[in-house]
């Protein structure tokens, strides 16, 4: 994480334009409003670089055969870059009024009927209605229209294919699949873990959190369900931020933070798979690796402390 955040710092300073970054256990990606660059493991297409071209045995690890990149290369140009989204084996970016996406797509996250989409392939395009926001995740690939309540996703349909297992499937259309669903307020963000949904609304008075996909490791809060198919409501009031990981959530209010699933246990010493942490000060943004979490929180006018939340306990 130190190396991501070095690089973020280096190309801050070098492009005034960037917009962001992303990054997971095989790749990372910066941005700005013209270019996107990446580095890491491509051997699933998710680089989206023309000398890479690897086969979907080579994504599944079973050739031996690896493609890295060890230094950030250009991957994609366009104008007017709004943002990016990485999964560990697919990744997305988008346009006002275009959707791109490459990498795995056995599951049809990306709308294809290939196996790999190894270059940036259009997922989805507009000439009227403006792109909210989109999220990759595991085996899915989510957007929304700008002040819409529909969420569009590419990928295993939640409930339909619970107890179907067709990767690398021969059938073209089984790998096409696209469906949505209706939230009742007006979508404000989306984020993805290996199969879950988190979804921050808003309905003009507070933003709300809703939750639907798998909770075996009881990422989406509720204690007695495996799988959640309708988007259901959080008891959070007043939400401010979201983030999902491979089968854990987070979210947070202007004070607290709230923390389900995978890895709980341990953060916690076995007691229990959800946390609630108060914070004397704005929680204002939080980043997490496979031991430990980050949170960012303004608790005086001049300074930001970072809290790093591990199983041995809570300290700046």
């Amino acid at each position: 994480m130190i190396k991501v955040l070095f690089l973020f710092f280096l190309f801050q300073f070098s492009y005034s334009s960037l917009r962001g970054i992303s990054f997971n256990e095989f790749t990372v990606f910066l941005w700005t409003d013209r270019e996107i660059f990446g580095y890491g493991d491509g051997s699933c297409g998710q680089l989206g670089l023309s000398e890479i071209n690897p086969s979907f045995n080579d994504c599944l690890h079973v050739t031996g055969k690896l493609w890295k990149i060890s230094e950030p290369q250009i991957i994609f140009s366009r104008t007017g870059i709004v943002g990016l989204s990485a999964s560990g084996d697919h990744t997305i970016s988008w346009t006002n009024f275009t959707l791109y996406g490459w990498g795995r797509n056995d599951n049809g996250q990306l709308g294809s009927g290939d196996l790999i989409v190894p270059q940036p392939k259009v997922i989805h395009s507009s000439h009227s209605t403006e792109i909210g926001g989109a999220a990759a995740g595991g085996s899915y690939t989510s957007y929304w229209m700008r002040n819409g309540k529909r969420l569009w996703i590419y990928g295993q349909e939640t409930c339909k294919s619970l107890n179907k297992s067709d990767n690398g499937s021969e059938n073209l259309e089984d790998r096409k699949r696209f469906y949505s669903i209706e939230l009742q307020e007006t979508i404000e963000t989306v984020s993805l873990g290996h199969s879950h949904f988190l979804v921050l609304t808003s309905n003009n008075e507070e933003k709300n959190l809703w939750v639907f996909g798998a909770n075996h490791h009881k990422q989406l809060g509720k204690m007695n369900l495996t799988y959640i198919c309708n988007p259901t409501l959080v008891n959070i009031s007043s939400v401010h931020g979201i983030m999902a990981t491979e089968n854990t959530s987070f979210a947070w209010t202007k004070d607290t933070l709230y923390g389900f699933g995978e890895g709980i246990p341990q953060l916690t010493k076995g007691k229990t798979s959800q946390f609630i942490i108060k914070f004397n000060g704005t929680i204002v943004g939080l980043a997490t690796s496979y031991s430990d979490v980050l949170v960012w929180v303004y608790s005086d006018p001049s300074e930001i402390t970072v809290w790093i939340i591990e199983k041995n306990g809570v300290y700046i």
